[in-house]
């Protein structure tokens, strides 16, 4: 069990890093020092290791999730912490594993990633029906129709073309989107 944890995680940290179609199950071995066959014992081809990478992915994720979301005093906190952390992931995965994964591996494209966007949009909705709830979050305002945007908008600030990350932070990408876009929701309260 140790050996396929080992090459799980260094998969997902290559496919994340670099793309998925550039990453070839020879090049997982020599950097792993393995061979290809202990590969092959334990993931039939490189779509099985691709779908297994997400699964755990998603598991680390929705636990992290669930930690911020116990350990916030209250909803927004938890909601600010949710964006943050999602931010941050989401600036860690180059572009090209995305388009990789849509391009070349459809299914999965439409199983595994709509998944974990149906989750998140979620846990968004969720988080904001509860400060709505508490009268932190205007009365007024619609939910879903929140969620959707704030989901799109964490998907073009992931994006490094749009905002360079060269010249901006993403604690500063962050404050002057994401937090300015949530003061003008807030309740007096």
């Amino acid at each position: 069990m140790e050996t396929k944890n080992r090459i799980l995680t260094k998969a997902r940290k290559m496919f994340v890093k670099q793309g998925i179609r550039c990453i070839t199950m020879d090049y997982i071995a020599n950097d792993l020092g393995i061979s290809k066959r202990t590969i092959y014992r334990h993931f039939k081809d490189k779509k099985e290791l691709l779908i297994n990478c997400i699964k755990t992915q998603m598991v680390v994720q929705k636990t992290k999730d669930d930690d911020i979301i116990i350990k916030a005093p209250n909803c927004l906190v938890a909601f600010f912490k949710f964006m943050e952390n999602s931010m941050t992931s989401l600036k860690a995965v180059n572009p090209n594993y995305f388009a990789d994964l849509e391009k070349y591996y459809p299914e999965i494209w439409e199983s595994k990633i709509i998944e974990y966007e149906n989750y998140r949009l979620n846990r968004i909705t969720e988080l904001l029906k509860r400060g709505k709830n508490k009268s932190l979050l205007r009365e007024d305002l619609d939910v879903e129709i929140i969620a959707i945007t704030t989901q799109n908008m964490l998907k073009s600030l992931s994006t490094p073309f749009l905002i360079p990350r060269k010249k901006h932070s993403t604690k500063r990408i962050f404050e002057n989107t994401i937090e300015n876009y949530f003061r003008g929701l807030l309740s007096q309260k």
